[in-house]
């Protein structure tokens, strides 16, 4: 009796870790910046799921973050999900080479999970634009 006892408490000790793994099954990667100051922000987050598991649109949002102080926070934005990757895209120019936000994932059938992103946006494409309209306007004329 003692033995089935301990059995039975080892299963469910294993079962009840068993339940638990789904918690953890999604995992959110570092935000890759693919825009410059002055455009819209661009970015990426690649993403991890369990086997057989899908995320959706619907399922990601972004607001503003908790980090507070002096960073300026993501304005509106659109979301994609396709092929392991949440894509971000701004609706108007970033004026700040910091901006935070988070990520919101929430479906029903997944786990939930905010994460709040601190991103520098490069401004070495503001740079090369000013570059090349000054060297525009100061190339001798045709003669």
């Amino acid at each position: 009796m003692k033995k089935s006892t301990a059995s039975i408490s080892t299963l469910v000790a294993v079962g009840g870790s068993l339940v638990a793994l789904p918690a953890a099954a999604l995992e959110l990667g570092e935000a890759q910046i693919k825009s410059s100051l002055g455009q819209p922000l661009r970015a990426s987050i690649a993403y991890a799921l369990a086997p057989n598991e899908t995320l959706e649109n619907t399922c990601v949002s972004v607001q503003s973050s908790q980090l507070g102080g002096n960073v300026p926070n993501l304005s509106a934005s659109k979301i994609s999900v396709a092929n392991g990757v949440i894509s971000i895209t701004g609706t108007t120019a970033v004026r700040e080479p910091i901006v935070s936000m988070r990520l919101n994932v929430r479906c029903p059938y997944a786990a939930q999970i905010s994460r709040d992103y601190t991103m520098f946006v490069d401004p070495a494409g503001i740079a090369t634009v000013a570059r090349q309209t000054t060297a525009q306007t100061t190339s001798p004329r045709a003669r």
